[in-house]
C-alpha cells in the first residue's frame, strides 16, 4: 500500500468588515508623499528633508497650523502709570470782554473764558485749589461727577461759599471716565464766563480699554452764548414770561397784523357760532 502525502489546504482569511467608525491608516508611501519627502534625492544614510505641506492636503494637519501653534507669543506687557495726585490752581478774577462792540464785565479763570480744561485719569486724585480774587463769593460745582458730598461745590448746602480773596481746596478721587464739565454754582457767574471742560481718561489696564479708540486725545468743543444784558435781568424777564427777547429777534406778530388776519375776534365768532 502506497502512502501519499497530502498538502493541507491554506484557508483564506476573510477580510474584517469595515466598521462605520473604522479609520484607515494610510500606507507608508502615502505618508511619505503627504509630508513631502523627496525620496529620489535620498541615500540610505541621509536624513529625510521634509518640505512644507501643500495647501491641497486635507488628510493631514497643515504645517502652517503647526507652525502657528509653535510660534505663539506672550502678549506684551502693558505699561500702566500708577494713580497720581493731579493738582490744579484756579485763579478767579474779574475781567472785561467785548464780543458785541460794547465792553462788558465778565469772569475769567486763569485769564481765559471758558475756564481751563482739567484732565485726569481714572484712579487719580484731584487736588484743586480755587483762589477767589473776586469781591464777591463764589463756588465750583463738578457737574456729573461721583464724589464725596462735601466736595460737590453747592454753597450753603454741601459747603460754605468761598469768601472773597480766600482760597478753597477741593480734593476727591476720580472713580469714573468720560467728558464732563464744571462751573460756578454761585449766583449767575456761570453765565459770564465760569464754565469749563472736565476730562477723565480711561485707564489702559481697564478690561474694556479699546486700543485706537480710548487712547485718542479728547478735544472738547464748548458751545455757549453771550448777551450784553445783565444775567440777573435775563433771569427775571424769563420768569415773568416776557416777550421782550422774542420781539428783539423778530419772532412775534404785532397786534395790527393779528387783527388784519382775523385772529382777534369775539370768541363766539371764532367758534363759528356768530
Amino acid at each position: 500500500m502506497t502512502l501519499v502525502k497530502v498538502k493541507p489546504k491554506k484557508s483564506k482569511q476573510k477580510p474584517e468588515p469595515k466598521h462605520k467608525n473604522h479609520i484607515q491608516v494610510p500606507m507608508v508611501t502615502d505618508t511619505v508623499k503627504a509630508v513631502g519627502i523627496d525620496m529620489s534625492k535620498m541615500d540610505k544614510t541621509s536624513t529625510p528633508t521634509i518640505k512644507p505641506m501643500q495647501s491641497h492636503n486635507v488628510d493631514t494637519m497643515k504645517m502652517d497650523e503647526i507652525q502657528m501653534l509653535v510660534e505663539l507669543k506672550t502678549p506684551p506687557e502693558i505699561s500702566v502709570a500708577p494713580p497720581q495726585k493731579v493738582r490744579y490752581d484756579l485763579y478767579i478774577r474779574d475781567t472785561t470782554v467785548n464780543f458785541t462792540g460794547k465792553p462788558k464785565r465778565a469772569i475769567a479763570v486763569n485769564g481765559q473764558i471758558p475756564m481751563p480744561t482739567l484732565t485726569f485719569t481714572e484712579g487719580d486724585t484731584a487736588v484743586i485749589y480755587v483762589h477767589n480774587e473776586l469781591d464777591e463769593e463764589t463756588s465750583v460745582h463738578w457737574h456729573g461727577l461721583f464724589l464725596p458730598n462735601k466736595e460737590d461745590g453747592v454753597p450753603n448746602l454741601t459747603q460754605m461759599p468761598i469768601k472773597p480773596h480766600t482760597t478753597h481746596l477741593y480734593t476727591f478721587p476720580i472713580i469714573q471716565h468720560g467728558t464732563h464739565w464744571y462751573h460756578s454754582h454761585s449766583g449767575l457767574q456761570e453765565q459770564i464766563g465760569m464754565y469749563g471742560s472736565f476730562i477723565m481718561n480711561k485707564r489702559v489696564d481697564d478690561t474694556t480699554f479699546r486700543t485706537g479708540i480710548d487712547d485718542l486725545p479728547t478735544v472738547p468743543l464748548i458751545l455757549s452764548e453771550w448777551t450784553d444784558y445783565n444775567p440777573n435781568n435775563v433771569h427775571r424777564m424769563l420768569h415773568n414770561a416776557t416777550d421782550w427777547f422774542a420781539i428783539k429777534k423778530g419772532t412775534t406778530q404785532s397786534y395790527s397784523e393779528a387783527i388784519g388776519q382775523g385772529y382777534l375776534k369775539p370768541k363766539s365768532t371764532m367758534n363759528g357760532n356768530g
